[in-house]
């Protein structure tokens, strides 16, 4: 299995409409916050009123299996609501699990729970409120070999169904680059440590997520500065003041154009240090490199490659184009390390640094 989307919600400040630079659509901004009440005493997003967040993972849903899990903090109940959607490209709700006041999950086919079909549950008082739970699930859209089920907190709370219709409308496809998954819980709840996952083997070998991961945790972190500890081996880009490409780099939330390091000549390369992750030991399931860029003209199509440089040795990702306008993260999820296609541990992404390449 490849994870095609993570999100830990510490990166973005207390500014929420920044989650719809590159990362997550369907009004994100206009109905929530980004709060300090996340899991692991981190950010999380907060839902404020009724409406939709969904996950830019690009997954082409039909007759396709998906993996996902996502921290649940409920501080309300509510009756009929399709709180975790699979919907079609024109917007109609195929299939939904929700998470009603007797503390059960329910999986439904259809639109909602008036006209919709109940298609399996867990026993009562899986989850409570006012605390955080981990829910995880795998579901296959389709009329005929559809699949789901779920687990909270790693325990399975609705067994594997095979062989279900779990498809309202045939004309179910891809929407473009956005997720056909959204998070439309009403009323207050907060969400945070987002994973999702599609059926492909990476091929990596010994990589720990070539099955469902259980209860995990996304962490973000912020280039180090070149002044404490020397900053990456490449320092191709044009820093825009003084001479320290990370100090360039490390804000939170980002600061635009106040600080940035730029570059004219394809081949530039940047890459800079982070400080090691909060484990000692255990297991990285995936690194995503989330560079946040914009183009200064209108005319010119630039295009840059995220960066991983790895025991001396760099490696780029895929030619993302560069925005003309606005700033807005063009982002990759490396499952493995790809300098060796082998499987992250904590010392080597301790070791690593990420970057990005000025690529065209």
């Amino acid at each position: 299995m490849s994870i095609v989307f993570t999100e830990s919600f510490d990166h973005y400040g207390t500014e929420v409409a920044r989650l719809s630079a590159g990362k997550w659509t369907d009004g994100a901004p206009t109905n929530g916050s980004i709060s300090a009440n996340g899991r692991c005493g981190t950010s999380c997003y907060r839902n404020n009123s009724s409406g939709n967040i969904g996950p830019m993972v690009g997954l082409v849903i039909g007759d396709q299996f998906s993996w996902g899990q996502v921290a649940v903090f409920r501080e309300s109940t509510q009756s009929g609501s399709a709180d975790l959607q699979w919907r079609s490209a024109i917007g109609t709700i195929q299939f939904f699990f929700r998470f009603p006041s007797d503390g059960s999950v329910q999986a439904w086919r259809g639109p909602n729970v008036t006209l919709g079909t109940l298609l399996g549950s867990s026993a009562p008082a899986v989850w409570s409120l006012n605390q955080y739970f981990v829910f995880e699930w795998e579901v296959t859209i389709s009329a005929t070999v559809g699949t789901f089920q779920a687990w909270i907190d790693g325990a399975q709370v609705i067994a594997l169904a095979v062989g279900q219709d779990t498809q309202t409308n045939p004309a179910f496809a891809t929407k473009g680059p956005y997720s056909n998954i959204l998070f439309s819980m009403i009323n207050a709840y907060c969400i945070d440590d987002v994973i999702c996952g599609d059926g492909i083997d990476s091929g990596i070998a010994g990589k720990p997520n070539n099955g469902r991961i259980g209860p995990a945790h996304v962490t973000a972190a912020l280039a180090e500065l070149d002044s404490v500890v020397g900053g990456g081996f490449h320092k191709d880009f044009t820093v825009l003041s003084a001479a320290d490409h990370g100090a360039m780099v490390d804000d939170n939330p980002p600061d635009d154009d106040t600080t940035y390091n730029s570059s004219l000549s394809p081949g530039n390369r940047d890459s800079y240090t982070f400080p090691d992750i909060k484990i000692g030991t255990g297991d990285v399931y995936a690194v995503n490199v989330l560079p946040m860029v914009k183009k200064s003209d209108t005319f010119n199509t630039r295009l840059i490659k995220p960066l991983v440089r790895s025991g001396g040795v760099s490696a780029v990702g895929t030619s993302q184009a560069v925005p003309d306008t606005q700033y807005e993260y063009r982002w990759e999820i490396f499952d493995g390390n790809p300098v060796g296609s082998v499987a992250w541990t904590v010392a080597s992404v301790n070791a690593a640094e990420f970057g990005l390449e000025d690529f065209a």
